[in-house]
């Protein structure tokens, strides 16, 4: 059996645990590029972090630091694409910060004043950035950077959120090493706890890069943070639970324009079986049509997505 290519998106990040970022991260790359060789793979696509380095002082940075050393030495064709800070629905940092203004209400905390630099990246564009890549031999063997198309602080990130969200709060400058310490022992005992060790070194190593990183590689426009974060809306999403109405997804003009162009088209009518996982034809396979496996309609693949924002390509 051959392997053509390969996007390796295994990561224990989330989980703020050193000992299992060592294993999913560093020990699962090798296994994966030891079976690759094994299988006569083709490329690997590995996504990465910005100041990744094997020496690096943060423990994040150094798992990644070691995965991007294991896979540039692993003998097969390779890919790493470096990646600031994704946000999109269920995410863990736009949904996370959220999360944490209401629980530390009235206020709200801004390590190191907010004034770290941010260059957010809609979780659409980065899949359409990886599905690229793959179309993409100039790219083998090649490190990489995409981010966002604007450079925010996190204090107007924050700001951002509070009032997409229609919350407000005051907002509370703090030492980055004070925040780290009440955020380990708040919430580091939970099993999966809601900010993650990790996730207060980008106020330590700011994950920027080129405004017009994303664009000169794959000639893509980001969507803007302000414009695609409506999915956190919550009193929205509340009244309109399946997400086809104003605030689901995105609001940029383009997909503004896109929704609302040329005639509404009638909505198909609903299956008439009577169980959820029945049918709804013959000869369709049982979840085909199946309630619990059925998508909203404002939910597109992410090259659909992102083309609206694509400019002919050229490869310099």
């Amino acid at each position: 059996m051959c392997i053509r290519d390969s996007i390796h998106l295994a990561g224990a990040e989330a989980r703020g645990n050193r000992r299992l970022l060592q294993v999913v991260d560093v020990t699962g790359t090798q296994r994966l590029i030891e079976e690759a060789r094994r299988a006569g793979g083709g490329r690997l696509i590995v996504p990465s972090r910005p100041n990744a380095d094997p020496h690096a002082i943060h423990p994040l940075l150094r798992a990644k630091g070691g995965v991007e050393r294991l896979v540039a030495r692993g003998g097969i064709p390779y890919t790493i694409v470096r990646t600031a800070t994704l946000f999109g629905r269920d995410d863990r940092f736009s949904e996370l910060i959220l999360s944490l203004a209401i629980w530390s209400w009235p206020v709200v905390w801004l390590p190191g004043g907010g004034k770290t630099p941010l260059q957010p990246l809609w979780v659409e564009d980065y899949a359409y950035c990886l599905v690229s890549a793959l179309d993409r031999p100039d790219l083998v063997g090649r490190t990489v950077a995409v981010a966002g198309a604007e450079r925010l602080s996190y204090r107007d990130i924050v700001r951002a959120i509070l009032a997409i969200s229609g919350r407000q709060r005051i907002l509370l400058p703090l030492p980055v090493k004070l925040v780290r310490r009440l955020s380990l022992f708040l919430l580091g005992w939970w099993h999966w706890p809601p900010a993650g060790r990790f996730f207060m070194d980008r106020f330590s190593a700011p994950e920027v890069t080129d405004l017009d990183a994303t664009q000169h590689l794959f000639a893509l426009q980001p969507a803007r943070f302000g414009e695609t974060i409506t999915y956190l809306n919550r009193r929205a999403r509340a009244t309109n639970p399946r997400g086809t109405g104003e605030h689901a997804g995105p609001a940029s003009p383009e997909r503004a324009a896109h929704r609302h162009s040329g005639p509404k088209r009638p909505r198909p009518p609903a299956p008439t079986h009577a169980s959820s996982d029945a049918p709804a034809r013959a000869g369709a396979p049982p979840s085909f049509h199946s309630t619990t496996h059925r998508l909203p309609t404002h939910v597109r693949t992410a090259p659909d997505c992102a083309a609206q924002r694509r400019r002919p390509h050229t490869i310099h």
